[in-house]
């Protein structure tokens, strides 16, 4: 009876260490898990500081060299001028290929090359202050560059693409049926894009009376929603429609703005973006990208040798001088996620990165 006592305590001890071992294992390995997962989101967290950098290398490409003078004139009418570099020399910034740095000093002869442009004026005690370029002035001159450029950061390499976020497709200026076009050039099917159009439209009239596929004040009572009847005052209202989702807005608001004329950079935006302008083709959206894709900066003289003869109009919708509102697209090659870096471009108040956020994959 002793003996089966002991070997049943001892078949006790033996579960008793093996559960120990076991959550001992357990314990280890949910550790190592989340030490991997741990420093997984260290490397994403350098990894956006990086890009945010690259954002900011290219921003600080497009405007070097502007000059901000200041000239001081008499009441006598002399006159003296003081300059004030704007941009820092190529030796203050990080690494970046040969091609940007030749960029830059592009930029820097540009503005030494170039008027100015337009000068505000102040006046003290018969003294007036003629104050002259900056940022966004370097910017107008150069404008965006046509295709993406390379910055390395540290050890990492980006790919940054610059947007008039401006210069995109303006929800509250775009017509009916550019926007239909830019939707299907999206790859919503031609029911959908006329529902979401005609929704759009209806939303920022000033009448109740829906078009065909539209929506007006009965169709979202009973969503609890009130329709504006009036422009939209951000991209999220758009998850009021009836035809509209969060699955598509995700594909559709990298394109979409609130700000601009309504006009659509031909040098920056998508070729669907492009099809929301009144008498666009897919042939002079086409024509568009293949004088994009050599690089070279666009001109007036293009524009019209692209367009005119294959969308009749369509070149009064379309800009080259870009806004004073950039979205940088930042895309790490190591395969890390996108991020979106919004700016502003101020004469006066320089370079201001105003916002931040990661794409969905």
């Amino acid at each position: 009876m002793a003996v089966h006592r002991r070997a049943f305590a001892l078949v006790l001890v033996l579960v008793a260490v093996g559960a120990t071992f076991a959550l001992a294992v357990q314990g280890a390995a949910a550790m190592r898990s989340a030490m991997a997962e741990a420093a997984a989101m260290r490397r994403d967290q350098i990894l956006q500081r990086r890009a945010v950098s690259a954002a900011s290398v290219v921003l600080t490409t497009l405007t070097a060299g502007a000059q901000r003078r200041d000239e001081i004139v008499g009441a006598s009418g002399g006159s003296a001028t003081i300059s004030r570099p704007a941009g820092p020399n190529t030796d203050d910034l990080p690494d970046m290929p040969q091609e940007m740095k030749d960029f830059l000093r592009g930029l820097m002869r540009d503005q030494q090359n170039k008027d100015p442009g337009p000068a505000s004026t102040s006046s003290n005690g018969g003294l007036s202050t003629r104050r002259t370029g900056g940022a966004y002035s370097a910017l107008q001159r150069r404008g965006v560059p046509t295709g993406p450029v390379r910055v390395a950061v540290e050890e990492d390499g980006f790919t940054v693409r610059v947007l008039d976020a401006g210069g995109m497709v303006n929800i509250n200026r775009a017509p009916r049926d550019g926007l239909a076009r830019f939707f299907q050039a999206r790859g919503l099917s031609r029911p959908d894009a006329a529902a979401l159009a005609d929704q759009i439209a209806d939303w920022r009239d000033e009448d109740s009376v829906p078009r065909e596929f539209g929506a007006e004040r009965d169709d979202y009572r009973p969503r609890g929603v009130a329709i504006r009847n009036g422009p939209f005052l951000s991209i999220n209202e758009l998850l009021y429609l009836p035809a509209m989702t969060r699955a598509r807005l995700r594909l559709l608001r990298d394109d979409l703005t609130l700000i601009g004329q309504g006009t659509v950079n031909a040098g920056s935006a998508s070729r669907a973006a492009l099809l929301s302008v009144a008498g666009m083709t897919p042939a002079a959206a086409d024509a568009i990208l293949t004088l994009r894709a050599s690089g070279e900066p666009l001109t007036e003289e293009d524009l019209n040798d692209a367009v005119g003869g294959r969308a009749t109009g369509a070149v009064a919708g379309l800009r080259l001088e870009p806004t004073s509102a950039l979205r940088l697209i930042v895309t790490p090659e190591s395969g890390g996620p996108a991020l979106a870096v919004d700016a502003l471009v101020d004469d006066d108040r320089g370079v201001r990165i105003v916002g931040v956020r990661l794409l969905a994959g």
